[in-house]
């Protein structure tokens, strides 16, 4: 509706269940991707486990004193089965997964889904917040985003001390993964978390396994939009869609910056209500 009314003031990529593929690959087909200037068919998600805060996210050992090791959200042959059929109908395909387990299980199946198709879209792994001690290697061989959320890390944190020091070294690996080569699509997802970019952009800068602010704005802009499968959004350059922001300082090396005006597609949707905004 917003869409139509010539109110949507920000992009959208949508993804719909992976169970409902064959109506998303049927609309692509017959009228492409864009239902708008603003609004996109992306691809079609699923489920591998659960999450962290519920120990419902799956590992290959216990959650620290409890017993469990979490759940499966979604059968293994029937995630293969349908993940097979929308890959090769050229959708994007994203996988939630958090546990050490569920990472690897939801890499083994986007593999066997490209089975070296290079004509499939570069799929994505959800949030992979924890990695089994071949998970790094798993998403490079998977050819896959690791779209993760830098502001769990920060909510998570006391969760994750308690899966004990092995497991808390290899969760969040944003350094590890980005030196590996696996792309980074970093985001927030909001409304799970809070939606600021510049409060993850800090946050995946903090810690053992945090990046530089280049790497974590980079991720946050280029590397979310690439994951969306867009090469005009997340760029400042010549035939780009002029979608930016004007701050009030450089988030790679000042604290507390904000957030001044917003253009989409060179147009501008949002104005700070302050005194340095009014001046620009």
């Amino acid at each position: 509706n917003a869409q139509a009314a010539g109110k949507l003031a920000l992009r959208i990529y949508a993804f719909a269940p992976l169970v409902a593929w064959k109506a998303v690959a049927k609309r692509i087909r017959e009228v492409g991707r864009d239902i708008g200037p603003r609004l996109r068919v992306g691809g079609v998600k699923a489920f591998v486990d659960g999450s962290l805060g519920a120990e419902t996210a799956r590992f290959y050992t216990p959650y620290g004193v409890r017993k469990g090791v979490g759940e499966w959200a979604t059968d293994r042959a029937w995630l293969q089965k349908h993940v097979n059929e929308a890959s090769a109908a050229r959708l994007q395909v994203a996988l939630h997964a958090i546990g050490d387990e569920a990472v690897d299980v939801a890499c083994e199946v986007l593999s066997a889904a490209r089975d070296d198709d290079r004509e499939v879209p570069r799929h994505r792994v959800e949030h992979a917040q924890h990695l089994s001690e071949q998970g790094v290697l798993n998403l490079r061989r998977a050819r896959t985003f690791a779209s993760m959320q830098p502001l769990h890390l920060v909510s998570d944190r006391p969760k994750v001390h308690r899966l004990g020091a092995e497991r808390e070294a290899r969760s969040f690996a944003l350094s590890t993964l980005a030196e590996s080569g696996v792309p980074l699509a970093l985001g927030s997802d909001w409304f799970v978390a809070d939606p600021s970019p510049l409060q993850a952009i800090a946050a995946a800068v903090d810690g053992d396994e945090g990046i530089d602010a280049e790497k974590a704005l980079v991720a946050h802009t280029a590397g979310a939009a690439r994951a969306g499968l867009d090469d005009l959004t997340g760029v400042l350059a010549a035939g780009s869609s002029a979608d930016l922001v004007v701050l009030s300082g450089d988030p790679r090396r000042e604290k507390d910056v904000q957030v001044l005006r917003t253009f989409v597609a060179g147009t501008e949707v949002w104005r700070a209500p302050s005194p340095e905004a009014a001046t620009l």
